[in-house]
Parts: structure tokens; C-alpha cells; sequence
């Protein structure tokens, strides 16, 4: 029960620790992507007038025309609001139906919006993907290091299995149904999850097959201690 209940520790600290790395890794990318989409500087120095993409510029100009347009609608609604004169006090918890015009400015709360929009895309995009991911490392892991399963069975159960069974369980958490062969197995993120996973497996393996051995040898040299004070 102790060695189960310690293999299980051990399961649930590569299943943290995975996630944690792989979500970082996929976040800290897209913000990345997303300054040089925009040439907004986050390290070194700050970017210069002219260096900036007059294309780039000319396409956030259209983000910001659809916020204004917001703005307008914001602020008609609120001019429209039948509860503009009659002389209460009202908030938008009031149980009243209001316009968020009526509280807040419409350009700001427009670019809030905006805003609100584009960093819960940068840090919620890659939740569900990393736990998913961190869930197939940490079960690769209790498959690679349990003693009872022999290379072979490891391989098919901690690779093979692990790569056709991913990508459609994956795609249906997204859409609620599965998809054709090419669908879930040849595009792109499925091809990507392909060349990541063989990398993660193999250092799984090595890590495994280094602690293993380190282990095997401590064993030996405490066997051969014991040998000498026997005799």
C-alpha cells in the first residue's frame, strides 16, 4: 500500500509539473507571436515609428473602426434607455434591464472589452490542451516505470496506444463528435502532438532507464557491503 500510494505521489507530481511546463511553453509562444504580430516590444528595447508594418498598422485600424462602431451602439442605447430621467438611482444589478452605456464610458469600455478579449485569449487558449497533454506524461510515466510491464508492452501501451488514442479523444472534447481518419490523425496540431510526444516518450525513457540503473547500482554496492561484513 506504501509503494502504491508513493507511486501515485509520484504520478500526480509529473502530472503538475508536465502541465505546468507544457502550458507556459505554448503561453509564453503565443505572446510572443502576438508581439511580433503587432511589433509590440515585451524584452530589449522599444520599437521605433519607423519600423513599424504599415500593413499591421492599416489591419488594427479595422479592430479599432468595429470597437468604435461598438462605442456608437453603446451610446445610442444608453441615450434610448427609459430609465434615463425618470430620477432613481439604478445599477446594472438593480434587476432593470441596462445598457452598459449607461454606466460606463462607451469608448472604454470598448477598448476594455478588446482587451479583456485578447489576454483571456493568450492565458485560457492552452488550458485544456496542457492538462490533457500533462495527463498522457503522467500516464506514460507510471506505464515506462512499472516494473510489471515488460519493453514491449510499454512501448505499444506508452506510444502507440498513446498516439492513436489521443488525437480523436482530444478533437472530441472539442467538437463533440469524432472525425475521418485524415481529420484527427493528419492535420496539423495532430502532426505537432506526433513529433512532440516522441520526444517527450524518449526522454521519459531515458530519465526512467538513468534512474533505473543509478538504483541497480546502489543496490549492487550495498549487496556487496553486506557481503564484507559477513565475512
Amino acid at each position: 500500500m506504501k509503494n502504491f500510494l508513493i507511486k501515485l505521489l509520484k504520478i500526480l507530481l509529473v502530472f503538475v509539473l508536465s502541465t505546468m511546463i507544457i502550458y507556459t511553453f505554448f503561453t509564453l509562444k503565443k505572446l510572443i507571436n502576438l508581439s511580433n504580430k503587432y511589433q509590440i516590444s515585451i524584452f530589449g528595447h522599444m520599437t521605433y515609428i519607423y519600423e513599424l508594418d504599415t500593413e499591421m498598422i492599416n489591419n488594427l485600424s479595422e479592430e479599432v473602426k468595429q470597437m468604435n462602431q461598438f462605442a456608437e451602439l453603446l451610446r445610442e442605447e444608453a441615450e434610448n434607455s427609459i430609465y434615463k430621467n425618470d430620477g432613481l438611482e439604478h445599477s446594472l444589478g438593480d434587476g432593470h434591464i441596462h445598457t452598459f452605456g449607461e454606466f460606463f464610458d462607451p469608448v472604454g469600455f470598448s477598448a476594455w472589452s478588446l482587451l479583456q478579449s485578447t489576454v483571456y485569449n493568450i492565458f485560457a487558449e492552452y488550458i485544456r490542451i496542457s492538462i490533457a497533454l500533462g495527463i498522457v506524461v503522467a500516464v506514460t510515466y507510471g506505464i515506462i516505470s512499472s516494473k510489471k510491464v515488460n519493453k514491449v508492452l510499454k512501448f505499444i501501451i506508452g506510444y502507440i496506444g498513446v498516439m492513436l488514442a489521443f488525437p480523436p479523444l482530444y478533437m472530441y472534447s472539442w467538437t463533440g463528435r469524432f472525425w475521418d481518419f485524415k481529420a484527427m490523425y493528419l492535420n496539423g496540431d495532430s502532426k505537432f502532438f506526433y513529433f512532440a510526444y516522441t520526444i517527450i516518450f524518449l526522454l521519459i525513457c531515458l530519465t526512467n532507464y538513468i534512474i533505473s540503473k543509478k538504483m541497480t547500482k546502489e543496490l549492487n554496492n550495498a549487496i556487496k557491503e553486506n557481503k564484507k561484513k559477513m565475512c
